[in-house]
């Protein structure tokens, strides 16, 4: 047996190979044991699940702005087209809409206000209930309700210029 000690090359059976022996035998058990092979495999069955919600965004400010008004040119009444506002819906959702009686309401009518005593009675429509397109068709976005409003034909004969508003509340249910 070979070693650097010469103590223990002398002699056979010693501690030395004892130790020698069991040393290299461990070694090879801690070999074989790093290097076996496995028994088996699993292949578990692992859910993935996820729920979409219901939901509405609104974005930006609406407006219904008949722009500048006058007897002569508006005659025949004049129209007022929803915009400015974003809205989108989940995909496929029932989506319900209605708009308050304004701040002017009287009668049964809206009205736009100048501050004072003076009205112009107007009248709105939209489309309800609409069905939420899903986020990436910004075509079909607020454009399907169809959010007008309207100033008859005559109502603005005697009214005094000057500048008139109201407010309404939207209100989207889905």
């Amino acid at each position: 047996m070979v070693h650097g000690n010469k103590f223990c090359h002398e002699r056979e059976g010693s501690i030395c190979e004892k130790v020698h022996n069991s040393i290299v035998s461990d070694s090879v058990i801690v070999i074989v044991g790093a290097s076996g092979a496995y028994a088996g495999t699993a292949t578990p069955s692992v859910p993935v699940s996820g729920i979409v919600a219901t939901t509405c965004v609104v974005g930006g400010t609406g407006t219904l702005a008949f722009g500048t008004l006058d007897a002569d040119t508006n005659s025949s009444g004049a129209t007022a087209t929803f915009a400015g506002m974003t809205l989108w819906c989940t995909k496929h959702q029932s989506v319900t809409f209605s708009v308050s009686d304004g701040n002017n309401y009287s009668g049964g009518t809206r009205n736009l206000n100048d501050s004072g005593t003076n009205l112009i009675p107007y009248s709105v429509s939209f489309t309800t209930p609409v069905v939420g397109q899903g986020r990436n068709d910004t075509t079909t976005m607020i454009t399907n309700l169809a959010l007008t409003a309207t100033i008859a034909a005559g109502a603005l004969n005697q009214v005094p210029a000057g500048s008139y508003s109201d407010a309404v509340v939207l209100t989207i249910t889905y």
